[in-house]
């Protein structure tokens, strides 16, 4: 089977890791719903964070990418910097 160091779940179950918890026009509200390690070894607490969201973009998308971001080490509380990387 396949390995791996860390790894986010996202989608819209309470089971997944990344979420988000409300969509409103332009803005999103991303739920870390547990910890999780980037792959530098650093612990992400569980929080909840407002984002800018593109009109017509897909929330799966924005997810997918933004649990990258944390895994890459990205800090949600530097908003500007965090939410350019993803789109």
């Amino acid at each position: 089977g396949m390995r791996c160091r860390s790894a986010v779940s996202y989608g819209t179950s309470p089971r997944d890791t990344l979420t988000f918890s409300s969509l409103e026009g332009d803005r999103i509200c991303l739920a870390l719903q547990r910890e999780l390690v980037s792959l530098a070894g650093h612990v992400v607490e569980r929080q909840e964070f407002v984002a800018p969201f593109p009109p017509g973009e897909d929330p799966m998308t924005f997810l997918a990418a933004a649990g990258v971001l944390l895994l890459l080490g990205a800090k949600p509380e530097e908003n500007c910097p965090f939410v350019r990387g993803i789109l």
